[in-house]
């Protein structure tokens, strides 16, 4: 079964979601996120809203995402970019 890929930037929507729910992206700085499930649908989200947040620390948040494929997951999403962005 061939999986359903979309090419949407999400980055309006996450800087929208970042802005109305009181998150303030400096609580993040030199923290560490632990992401289980962050190659499924939501963890996909997840991981672009946590990367928006990061470059708004310029860099200084540290991102764990556990993937029981990383090279797969990297292949299929190589339009977003993820490679030397998380562990």
């Amino acid at each position: 079964m061939k999986r359903f890929q979309c090419n949407y930037d999400i980055s309006l929507d996450v800087e929208l979601l970042i802005r109305r729910s009181g998150i303030y992206p400096e609580s993040f700085r030199g923290k560490t996120v632990l992401l289980t499930g962050g190659t499924g649908f939501f963890g996909v989200w997840m991981i672009c809203a946590l990367l928006a947040v990061k470059k708004q620390l310029d860099g200084d948040l540290r991102l764990i995402i556990l993937s029981r494929n990383p090279a797969k997951f990297l292949q299929t999403h190589a339009n977003q970019r993820f490679e030397n962005q998380v562990e």
